[in-house]
Order: C-alpha cells, then sequence, then structure tokens
C-alpha cells in the first residue's frame, strides 16, 4: 500500500480505482440548482442512494456529486 495526501491507494489489489465514470454509470440525477429547497433535500436522498449503489468511498463523494452540478449549482 502507498499513502499520499491521507488516501490510501491499495497497489496490491486486483480492483482499478474508483472513477467518476462509474458513478455516472449508475445514473445520478443532476442538479441545476434553481428549483425549490425542498427539491434539494430530494436530491441529496438520491444522490446517497447512487452513492451506495455505485460503490463511491467516502472520500470521493463530494467530488463526485459536484460533478453533476449544471447552471446555476455550479455558482454555490
Amino acid at each position: 500500500m502507498s499513502v499520499a495526501d491521507n488516501v490510501v491507494i491499495r497497489t496490491d489489489s486486483p480492483r482499478a480505482p474508483f472513477s467518476f465514470k462509474q458513478f455516472k454509470a449508475c445514473g445520478p440525477k443532476d442538479f441545476i440548482g434553481k428549483d425549490r429547497p425542498s427539491a434539494m433535500f430530494q436530491w441529496f436522498d438520491l444522490i446517497e442512494v447512487t452513492f451506495r449503489q455505485s460503490g463511491c468511498p467516502d472520500n470521493l463523494c463530494t467530488v463526485n456529486a459536484t460533478g453533476v452540478f449544471l447552471s446555476k449549482a455550479l455558482d454555490w
């Protein structure tokens, strides 16, 4: 194993590192940021399900979630 920037990369594992492509393959809903506040909470719930389905590691959840921001959500 090697450690860099608080990320552990297992070099003895046959599994490839987690990618945004794997996350997108699970069909996360895009977040536009112009809906009512309750829509944001719905999106939070849906994105949490996508994290579990895709096997997204905790340290990559924020990076992957912001990857599906569009339009006004990009200004946050």
